[in-house]
């Protein structure tokens, strides 16, 4: 078991906005899977997650675009979701400073989780009446969006 770390994160944070940016998915399943439909257990999940941290204006970016795909071996690309969220801090700048200029990941990784939240929220609520409605997003671990190299 992962030996639990308990970072201390001295400045308060408030979550600004959370935005849908774009969601697509076909509007039919490609013809290899008209006969078979989709399958929920086969569905798969691709992530990019890009994050902005300005200590000047103490706003930290990110945004998350989940790709879907027909398949496990993710060739079959059937939609994505693109979301985004604001939080706003004060005193970041000691802050990283503080961590040698680069925030712990289990914080970045919250963060990461709120998002995903959201972001599974809209997923479900805008997939309504298409090919995607009813298959969720998963439960993810945020930590592993990070390198094992960056993560301690």
């Amino acid at each position: 078991m992962a030996k639990e770390k308990n970072i201390k994160i001295d400045f308060p944070i408030y979550l600004v906005d959370i935005c849908l940016i774009e969601f697509f998915v076909l509007k039919k399943l490609p013809e290899k899977f008209e006969k078979s439909g989709l399958e929920r257990e086969k569905v798969s999940f691709g992530f990019n997650v890009e994050m902005n941290i300005n200590p000047s204006t103490e706003i930290i970016h990110m945004r998350i675009n989940t790709m879907f795909f027909a398949e496990k071996e993710k060739v079959t690309s059937i939609g994505n979701i693109l979301t985004s969220a604001e939080f706003k801090t004060k005193d970041i700048g000691k802050s990283i400073e503080k961590f040698n200029k680069k925030l712990p990941n289990e914080f970045l990784a919250t963060l990461i989780s709120i998002l995903l939240s959201s972001t599974r929220g809209m997923l479900a609520l805008k997939s309504k009446n298409t090919i995607m409605e009813g298959i969720l997003l998963p439960l993810i671990n945020p930590m592993t969006f990070f390198n094992k190299k960056d993560g301690k």
